[in-house]
């Protein structure tokens, strides 16, 4: 990542990783849905949300409901134009409907508006740049490769696994494009990572319990979409119901 340039936020890159290079998105809505819960994986990171969810141990593995609830933490300015937006519905939805709110209203609510303004945004600041093809946009290389060589790390154990990185991984494997970034997990890894254990074991439960909800949400979706055919993801072993 360039030193001149701001590291993007969690939905920048999870939307250019969806990206292949040439510039085509294999599923819209699901990229749409993605963008959505990493905006929402962005401010549990800053604390400036809290998702509240439910778990239960089975066979030693964390077993989850993936109706989780939207905790309003801070309204103060973050410097982003989107996350003020969002803090600020969030903290009318929660007025209006007397506490939290349900992550699966959250999401209707938000729609498909965080793919278009994320991908407008990378386009003005050169990140996305027009194809060859009708409609497509490229994805910039330096920091997609980037992305990929951390992610790759991770998964090879080359490398430590913090907040921010915790997030993405799960997002990348959630939506299943580990297949064309050659980011994939043993066995041993997946189960690991459903009980806690290995390299995410030095990171608090709130954040890797969010984290795992907002993955689950893209899986399911996913298996949905595909009539119930899917296989449940890359990780999706034992976390999610």
């Amino acid at each position: 990542m360039s030193s001149a340039q701001p590291r993007p936020s969690l939905p920048e890159e999870f939307l250019l990783l969806s990206h292949h290079p040439h510039g085509r998105l294999d599923d819209p809505d699901l990229t749409a849905l993605g963008c959505a819960l990493a905006e929402l994986g962005e401010l549990v990171l800053r604390r400036d949300l809290w998702l509240a969810t439910k778990k239960t141990r089975l066979f030693g593995l964390d077993v989850y409901s993936l109706s989780g609830r939207i905790h309003l933490q801070s309204s103060a300015p973050t410097g982003l134009a989107w996350a003020d937006e969002i803090l600020s519905e969030v903290g009318a939805m929660t007025v209006s409907r007397g506490g939290p709110i349900r992550l699966d209203a959250w999401i209707r609510h938000r729609d498909s508006r965080a793919l278009s303004l994320h991908e407008e945004a990378l386009i003005g600041r050169g990140l996305l740049r027009p194809s060859r093809i009708r409609g497509h946009h490229v994805p910039d290389p330096a920091v997609c490769d980037t992305l990929v060589i951390w992610l790759q790390a991770i998964a090879e154990e080359r490398a430590s696994m913090d907040e921010r990185m915790l997030f993405l991984f799960d997002l990348v494997t959630g939506a299943r494009l580990g297949e064309h970034l050659g980011v994939t997990l043993k066995t041993r890894q997946r189960f690991d990572r459903a009980r806690g254990i290995g390299a995410v074991a030095g990171l608090s439960e709130d954040m890797r319990d969010a984290s795992t909800v907002l993955s689950e949400k893209l899986t399911l979706y996913r298996t949905r979409s595909r009539g119930g055919n899917g296989d449940g993801g890359d990780g999706g072993d034992g976390r999610g119901e």
